[in-house]
């Protein structure tokens, strides 16, 4: 450790103490708290504001601190090069403050020291802080610190029971946590581990604790866009979810965070404090997952939950004003096996044709899909986003037709040339003055702008357009391919299945299925009209069309039946652990046999009735080319690696476990 440096100031002697001196003291770089980006002359120490009485027993040495300006091109006679220092800033340690020493506030050299000019003059050359290595070579670690010290650490709630639950013979809770700590109540959104390390979105409707000790829920799951059929034309909100038909039971141990889904008005209006924005999402819509199909929510909304007074309550932040989210349109991979998503409408039809199955070809719900995913319902029907702007004023509320597309495009956002500028200056300007205030920086980059020469503002201001000239023409390439799939995509089957033909055509296959004759199944009972004759429902021909309308030529037969779409599988837990679950049993609490492995032993010449000693083959030595002995690098004191393997067993089970066996 390098001595510390003072400057004598005055000399006295006290009683019982000896002689001392009265000195103030200079900092090393190490010894002062500085930002990493901090650079130093190779022998800079820093004028401090610390005095101390040190005896003169305790000198080593004499040293010199020279000033910046003389430190370069003078030297004192008398003084070797090592005891020679520059300073050229004054420190104040209390509040770690930084402040240049003016020339004309430099101490003066003591008489009897003379300066000599150098043979030839030091080069002013700074080096880095020798904080940088250190944060460099630890920068996971201060990141880690940092990130600690920003968490406010708040008390666990209690775990609450509910008394509502269906069965009695149970404990279901209103509030639980969970190891982590994870605090969740009944109504809380959860991330869900789920396949390939993908988080799935859960709602908590019913807590318990089985029979089996481990805690469960179940409640509805949430789908994101990337896990919906393709649908290139329909536009989403940037974090929007879903509500499915499905729900589920899952241990609370795969809950690995937690989320909230909000509707479109408490979306708009507030935030829960505890949440991220990434973990906030916005529902309107519910997807039916039997039938494929994306419909309104119910009129109530998402469900509400009501707790007991005991139950944390969450902090939730109120908008000054209304924030609208606009929809876009996002870039998610489409899987060419998935079948898309078909338009329904916000009510069930008495032309539904199955429960199971996408409409058919002569149902009402067939001959709206020319208008898209995005097509309104029926009139007077609104979504929930629709029905907030309506509600709040907004007259600038956009609708799926094809004319007011170019007013729900997101708005562009163009480069100026000082954005380039400052791009450019910033990490300069923050270098040349560390410490100073974003506000500062950004002042001095708008000097340094504003006294910038023509010729070099015109050089950023041409950069700033060829940017946005690459940027639009990128925009338009993406509307074009974008354009070329609508295109692509076969037209929408509509009208009737009354196709001209005879009696064995397609066409009239299919009436006579859906009208309950011969050759197919009956129609459903809601559907079935007086003598089942085809051109006896609804008051329509045959076709499928009002009165008067003949039915449109050249349209392509509907098939005879429609596959009922597989349910989706949902991945919820590890190999790993399904394997722990298959191998519990009544009999034992453990998956393999405990007692066994303690009672296991290497003795050669035990009994061979002992179930527990280790097999030996007839030459009386176990094989060592049979055990894993490339594990170890050698086998040290031991004769064979049998016996160093057995060493490690009973190593590990000591430092893992704390099992050691007692002879």
């Amino acid at each position: 450790m390098d001595p510390l440096i003072y400057q004598v100031e005055r000399l006295f002697e006290r009683d019982g103490c000896g002689k001392t001196i009265w000195a103030r003291q200079f900092f090393r770089q190490r010894e002062t708290f500085h930002v990493p980006t901090r650079t130093f002359f190779e022998k800079e120490v820093m004028q401090g504001d610390l005095h101390s009485s040190v005896p003169v027993t305790k000198v080593l040495g004499k040293c010199i601190v020279m000033p910046h300006k003389d430190y370069f091109k003078l030297k004192p006679e008398g003084f070797d090069e090592k005891d020679i220092y520059v300073c050229e800033w004054r420190y104040t340690s209390k509040i770690r403050n930084w402040k240049k020493i003016k020339p004309s506030s430099f101490w003066d050299y003591p008489p009897y020291i003379k300066m000599v000019t150098r043979d030839k003059p030091l080069e002013a050359t700074k080096v880095a802080s020798v904080f940088k290595d250190r944060i460099m070579k630890h920068k996971e670690e201060v990141e880690e610190i940092e990130a600690l010290e920003k968490i406010v650490e708040e008390p666990i709630p209690p775990n609450i029971k509910w008394a509502g639950g269906p069965d009695p013979n149970l404990t279901y809770w209103e509030q639980y946590t969970i190891p982590g700590p994870i605090s969740v109540r009944r109504g809380d959104h959860v991330l869900v581990r789920g396949e390939g390390n993908r988080n799935m979105v859960a709602q908590i409707d019913t807590m318990w604790l089985g029979t089996d000790g481990m805690a469960y829920f179940n409640g509805p799951w949430f789908v994101v866009p990337a896990e919906l059929p393709p649908q290139s034309d329909r536009k989403f909100f940037k974090s929007e979810a879903f509500l499915s038909t499905i729900s589920d039971s899952n241990p609370l141990l795969s809950v690995v965070g937690k989320c909230v889904v909000l509707e479109f008005k408490d979306y708009c209006k507030q935030r829960p404090t505890q949440y991220n924005e990434t973990d906030v999402y916005v529902c309107e819509s519910l997807f039916d997952e039997a039938k494929r199909l994306i419909r309104p929510l119910p009129p109530g909304g998402l469900k509400k939950y009501n707790h007991s007074d005991h139950v944390q309550a969450d902090e939730v932040y109120i908008f000054p004003e209304p924030r609208i989210p606009e929809k876009e349109c996002l870039n998610i991979p489409q899987n060419p096996n998935v079948r898309p998503v078909i338009p329904n409408s916000s009510m069930m039809d008495m032309n539904e044709d199955s429960m199971d199955a996408p409409p058919s070809l002569g149902s009402v719900e067939s001959m709206n899909v020319s208008g898209g995913i995005g097509t309104p319902g029926p009139p007077g029907v609104m979504t929930p986003s629709q029905a907030f702007l309506a509600s709040a004023g907004n007259s600038t509320m956009s609708t799926a037709s094809p004319s007011t597309k170019k007013d729900t495009e997101k708005r562009k956002k163009t480069v100026t040339a000082y954005i380039l500028f400052s791009m450019d200056q910033r990490r300069i300007t923050m270098e040349e003055n560390p410490g100073v205030k974003f506000g500062e920086i950004s002042r001095t980059i708008a000097v340094k702008w504003k006294n910038l020469s023509d010729p070099d503002k015109q050089m950023y201001q041409d950069r700033a357009r060829k940017y946005n000239e690459e940027k639009e023409r990128e925009e338009q390439e993406k509307r074009r391919l974008a354009e070329l799939a609508a295109a692509s995509r076969p037209p929408p089957q509509s009208a009737s299945p009354g196709l001209p033909g005879g009696p064995g055509s397609p066409g009239n296959q299919r009436v006579r299925q859906e009208s309950g004759g011969a050759g197919g199944h009956p129609m459903p009972p809601h559907m079935q009209q007086q003598g089942g004759a085809p051109g006896a429902m609804m008051g329509m021909n045959g076709g499928g069309m009002p009165p008067g309308y003949p039915p449109p030529p050249n349209l392509r037969a509907d098939p005879l039946f429609h596959v009922v779409p597989p349910k989706p599988q949902r991945l919820l837990h590890s190999e790993a652990y399904i394997k722990y679950i298959e191998g519990l049993s009544k009999d034992t609490k453990t998956m393999c046999n405990w007692d066994k492995q303690l009672q296991a032993t290497n003795n050669a010449n035990s009994n061979n009735n002992n179930n527990n000693s280790v097999q030996v083959p007839r030459g009386g030595q176990p094989e060592d080319s049979r055990l894993p002995a490339s594990w170890l690098s050698g086998i040290g004191e031991h004769t064979t690696s049998t016996e160093a393997l057995w060493a490690l067993r009973d190593f590990m089970m000591h430092e893992a476990l704390g099992v050691v066996r007692i002879m």
